[in-house]
């Protein structure tokens, strides 16, 4: 797999889809694979490049779903390092697969660099996402209503770059108050390892979590964090930062 700091896409002609975040199920990975999948048999060419932490058992699965479907070339594994902006900044969507995002930081910097974002219709996406506008939303689990999005905006590449309009003025506001509510979040975060760094009472796994949290801002490890806290006083310091 390409490093970080190179460009994972081999095809030119093709939409350059990105996905950043833990490499997980729930993430739905796999949903977007399998709409690769079904862009080639429509001969729409696509590409996906996957940033994130990965849990092992499920990348191995997805590298055989992306070989059943022989889509060798088209997907692309990267270890999570400090590029996801850059990653980003060189695709033409992002996609957000998952079944239910709070709030989604990738997204906001896909939308911050005036890329159009493809997201699921659930958690938090359609309070930020403006359909038609900054983006498109489909239902979480609905591969051909995601292919059917990437297809839009395949054939109409004007689409892709009228996003860098679209995110200006009051969208971009609005994504500076959502920015400036998650760092107050990821402070509140800071003082959650703290606690957990002094608690006797709290598993190395907690401290962990709540570490990698910080460190990614990745809420499914804050949410695995605070379930491990559960009934502590940590909780009342983690609800906060989860954005519940």
């Amino acid at each position: 797999s390409p490093g970080a700091a190179e460009s994972p896409w081999r095809d030119p002609s093709a939409i350059h889809c990105a996905m950043v975040g833990t490499v997980q199920p729930r993430k739905g990975q796999q949903d977007a694979i399998r709409a690769l999948g079904q862009l080639r048999d429509l001969q729409v060419p696509a590409e996906l490049a996957v940033m994130g932490r990965c849990h092992r058992h499920y990348l191995k699965e997805l590298k055989e779903l992306v070989i059943s479907l022989k889509l060798n070339g088209r997907v692309h594994f990267i270890e999570f390092g400090h590029g996801a902006a850059d990653l980003i900044g060189t695709a033409d969507v992002l996609l957000s697969c998952s079944q239910r995002e709070a709030f989604g930081r990738s997204t906001v910097e896909a939308m911050k660099l005036g890329k159009p974002v493809i997201a699921t219709r659930s958690g938090g996406s359609p309070e930020i996402i403006t359909e038609g506008e900054t983006g498109y939303l489909y239902s979480p689990g609905d591969v051909c209503g995601l292919a059917r999005q990437i297809a839009r905006l395949f054939a109409d590449r004007s689409l892709v770059v009228g996003y860098g309009i679209a995110t200006t003025g009051p969208v971009q506001q609005h994504l500076a108050l959502l920015s400036r509510d998650r760092d107050e979040a990821i402070a509140r975060l800071g003082e959650a390892v703290e606690v957990a760094d002094r608690s006797g009472a709290l598993t190395w796994q907690v401290v962990t979590r709540l570490s990698l949290a910080r460190e990614t801002n990745d809420d499914a490890l804050v949410g695995e964090a605070a379930e491990l806290a559960a009934g502590t006083d940590l909780v009342a310091l983690l609800t906060p930062a989860i954005g519940h």
